[in-house]
């Protein structure tokens, strides 16, 4: 029988894996913001797209604050 401390976490690379990549989407919708911040207020369409991008900035940060603390 092998020795269970021997025997990787086999969610540790995918929790890595999975963080990384809500990273990555963390600063393309940064990205996407920062891009988008100086049209606020011209029309309607930009500051819902706005508004929505800083929701899932918030939701996002949430996400990978709580999976870096578990």
């Amino acid at each position: 029988m092998p020795n269970p401390e021997n025997i990787p976490n086999q969610f540790e690379g995918e929790e890595e894996s999975e963080l990384e990549i809500m990273k990555k989407r963390l600063a393309t919708l940064k990205q996407q913001y920062e891009e988008l911040l100086p049209r606020k207020g011209l029309s309607e369409e930009d500051d819902k797209i706005i508004e929505s991008l800083e929701n899932d900035i918030a939701n996002l940060n949430r996400d990978i604050e709580k999976l870096e603390n578990s």
